[in-house]
């Protein structure tokens, strides 16, 4: 029984060692090891009107099992894209081992020149950001060690800029502010480098729940 006992240890060790190695092979959002680990199941949660955490619901570890994001924060009054109809920022867990902090687990928005979405697409920048109504402030998180310069530029209704904010991405997230007071209607925001990642997205005031349903032009 004794010999028994320790083999059904040694099996189950083993297999909690295989499947951490497994969930390991990913980096950056690409998988380049065997496939295994899976992130953990976690509840719902929805994000509140003026704030987008990207946790509402489970996300993969890497590119290839998602598309990009678009209009899944429609009913908060918020549309997003990519440089075409299907290229762009994916939402993804933080199993993805993309090495950034300054974020709220599990899930943000990454993006990887060099990665492949499950259609064929490049998750790729510049991501605008379309409100379906004027805010005076937007602000998000953004960074990783290989983004370079990380810049949101907003416009008003008539494409004209109204502000613009840059920062040199680091591993650990900073805010990414842009102020202009009943002029904002979408952002743009686009990085130098080969990866990056955003997270806590914000705009003040939120948008008005009679105008949430309001289709972006």
């Amino acid at each position: 029984m004794r010999v028994v006992r320790l083999a059904f240890v040694t099996v189950a060790v083993l297999l909690v060692l295989s499947l951490g190695s497994a969930s390991g092979q990913v980096v950056d959002g690409v998988q380049i090891g065997p496939a295994g680990g899976t992130p953990a199941v976690r509840g719902h949660i929805e994000s509140e009107p003026g704030s987008i955490d990207f946790d509402d619901n489970p996300a993969p570890c890497n590119f290839v099992s998602t598309i990009a994001l678009t209009d899944e924060y429609s009913s908060l009054g918020v549309i997003f894209g990519g440089p075409d109809g299907l290229d762009g920022g994916a939402i993804l867990d933080e199993c993805g081992n993309f090495g950034v902090t300054g974020h709220s687990p599990p899930n943000f928005l990454a993006f990887n020149v060099n990665s492949t979405l499950s259609n064929g697409a490049t998750p790729q920048g510049p991501e605008e950001i379309d409100f379906t109504a004027i805010v005076d402030t937007v602000t998000i998180n953004g960074g990783h060690s290989s983004s370079g310069t990380i810049t949101l530029e907003c416009y008003d209704s008539t494409g004209m800029v109204v502000g613009s904010q840059s920062i040199t991405g680091t591993s650990a997230l900073q805010p990414i502010t842009v102020t202009a007071a009943g002029q904002i209607d979408y952002c743009w925001l686009s990085f130098t480098g080969t990866v990056a990642v955003f997270d806590n997205l914000t705009y003040n005031p939120p948008i008005p729940v009679e105008l949430q349903s309001l289709e972006v032009e």
